[in-house]
């Protein structure tokens, strides 16, 4: 089964440097960034927490380049997806 979710393309796009960045500007480990990205235990969708969710979303937002694009907070956290703050938000996004 291919695993496609938003942070499996960020990951696949990035280079070993930039995923490193990531893990830290985001506060987390490189680890933990692949598992999000191969859906680990949850079948392939990435599932993480609302803070490490936002702390992915901004720091991917200020890393974003032509390929790599940011990663919204709602693509990979059921908590903020059902926000209604964030679906208001993003209302107009063009993602």
């Amino acid at each position: 089964m291919a695993v496609k979710n938003a942070m499996r393309d960020w990951v696949v796009a990035a280079t070993a440097e930039e995923l490193s960045a990531l893990a830290f500007k985001a506060r987390t480990t490189v680890g933990t960034l692949r598992q999000l990205a191969g859906g680990y235990r949850t079948g392939g969708k990435a599932v993480a927490t609302s803070q490490l969710a936002t702390n992915i979303e901004l720091a991917t937002k200020y890393m974003a380049r032509t390929g790599l694009e940011p990663v919204l907070r709602g693509e990979i956290s059921n908590a903020c997806a059902g926000c209604d703050l964030y679906k208001k938000e993003h209302a107009k996004c063009p993602k």
